[in-house]
């Protein structure tokens, strides 16, 4: 009896340590456990770019970087900053991690985190220059403080490889300094990340709070239907081609298909206002034949792949019908 009894202790040791390492690492997929720890609490709306992962997908290798450059270098004054920083975005930035709560635009709790390569002295000393931008000191960490919309935002290093923003300056010195707690998660918000893979290129994830609802509620058509959503994803991912995909969540099954045929009539509908008007470049059409609805369950999809062929074709001026 003493081999039963043995593996029984292993087997409640193992049940242990696996139910241990659950509750350490609860982090939804979508998102890191690093980004758990830079999340507004309670977030309704979390944005994650993935620029790393952008800017070496084959289409964008393809296309080349000379072109995002040139966009960017057409703004002076963001020319001025980069070239003031040493910053080259194309390469220096690895992921830009959104997070808010609240409607209302006087009441919304926003934090902003940028991963990527920084030369801190430098950025310092540029910073320190401009006339827009006021420096703080905040428990030994350097704040800076500038105006976005007309509100100030303060942002601090907390290394050579992570830049934070809030509203706040004691938020910012605590969140650089490494000081704040995982994020609390709400359930509504871990189904929404939970339904992403942390590889899209750009990836939302959203709670249909009742602000929301209530707007919905006053759509001309679907009003019902649309306010029963009550999670949105949203996601893009760049590979040689571009997958677009929208994802919404209501509470039950006829919902979804009733959105599902709506938005599938809406789409016929716009194609064939764009098949009346000849000016319109074949490519187009074929871009929005290409769009897939599509409910199960309680989901509602909207779906579109467009390929490197496909893009080449609307670069050039979308061909002819």
């Amino acid at each position: 009896m003493l081999l039963p009894r043995k593996m029984l202790a292993f087997g409640c040791l193992a049940a242990l340590a696996t139910a241990l390492v659950a509750q350490v690492d609860d982090t939804p997929k979508g998102i890191t456990a690093d980004d758990a720890s830079y999340l507004v609490n309670d977030a309704e709306l979390v944005l994650k770019v993935n620029v790393k992962q952008l800017m070496g997908s084959k289409l964008i290798q393809d296309v080349g970087t000379d072109a995002i450059k040139a966009g960017l270098a057409s703004n002076a004054e963001l020319k001025d900053a980069l070239d003031a920083t040493g910053l080259d975005p194309t390469k220096d930035v690895n992921s830009v991690l959104i997070s808010a709560a609240g409607t209302n635009p006087a009441d919304v709790k926003a934090q902003v985190v940028i991963r990527g390569k920084f030369d801190t002295d430098k950025i310092h000393k540029a910073l320190a220059k401009r006339e827009k931008v006021t420096l703080h000191k905040v428990g030994g960490k350097d704040v800076y403080e500038m105006e976005t919309q007309g509100k100030p935002m303060y942002a601090a290093f907390a290394d050579g490889s992570t830049l934070v923003l809030t509203q706040s300056k004691d938020t910012t010195a605590e969140l650089a300094k490494g000081g704040a707690k995982k994020a609390t998660i709400s359930k509504p918000m871990r189904s929404a990340l939970s339904r992403l893979t942390g590889k899209e290129s750009l990836a939302i994830a959203m709670v249909v709070n009742d602000q929301l609802r209530d707007l919905m509620k006053k759509s001309p058509k679907g009003s019902d239907d649309l306010a029963k959503l009550q999670t949105i994803n949203a996601s893009v991912t760049v590979t040689d081609g571009i997958a677009v995909n929208l994802t919404g969540v209501t509470n039950d099954a006829k919902s979804a298909e009733a959105l599902s045929k709506l938005l599938g009539d809406l789409k016929d509908a716009g194609k064939g206002v764009l098949k009346l008007n000849e000016s319109v470049p074949g490519a187009v059409v074929d871009l929005i034949d290409a769009v897939r609805v599509a409910s199960a369950r309680d989901d509602v999809k909207i779906d579109l792949k467009v390929s490197k062929e496909t893009i080449d074709k609307l670069m050039k001026g979308g061909g002819t019908r």
